[in-house]
């Protein structure tokens, strides 16, 4: 099986920073990992403390780590 990885970068990642407050960029970055995480399982997602809904990774076979603007994703 060929193994994949691929790599972005954030576009304005420094005006975001410099234009909100902090509790805006955390938003921000909650809807961002959110956002990614729903990517790659498909938008299948399962329910957990609080009635909050997050991605269901048990059955995913991509990786991704996020590191302050780069977004970094490789198969298994």
């Amino acid at each position: 099986m060929k193994q994949f990885i691929g790599s972005f970068d954030y576009l304005g990642f420094k005006q975001l920073l410099e234009g909100n407050s902090e509790k805006r960029l955390a938003e921000r970055a909650e809807h961002i990992l959110r956002d990614i995480g729903m990517a790659l399982v498909y938008n299948k997602d399962i329910k957990i403390q609080g009635g909050v809904r997050r991605p269901d990774i048990s059955d995913t076979s991509i990786n991704c780590l996020n590191i302050s603007d780069t977004v970094i994703f490789w198969t298994i």
